[in-house]
């Protein structure tokens, strides 16, 4: 093993980079194809939808409730994942 795989192997992600952070939020305002959620816990973040809700065609407007995916290296934007149903 030479040097730089031995540094190499010490520089793996943790667990918590690894998995997307999943937040339920309110579309507060529409930017063409980006949105303004509000999550719930009072953070506003910019999304876009994701690749399966684009293609599904998808509608999302003011007032809706979403469920966003948001990588633990950047918190200020996200994917729309889905519309968040009301049960």
């Amino acid at each position: 093993m030479t040097y730089f795989t031995q540094l190499s192997a010490g520089c793996q992600s943790t667990e918590t980079s690894e998995y997307p952070i999943r937040q339920e939020g309110t579309v507060s305002e529409v930017f063409g194809d980006h949105f303004r959620v509000d999550l719930e816990n009072g953070h506003i973040v910019m999304a876009l939808l994701s690749g399966r809700m684009r293609n599904d065609n998808v509608q999302v407007h003011v007032g809706d409730k979403v469920v966003l995916e948001m990588s633990s290296y950047d918190l200020s934007e996200g994917q729309i994942i889905c519309r968040a149903h009301d049960n």
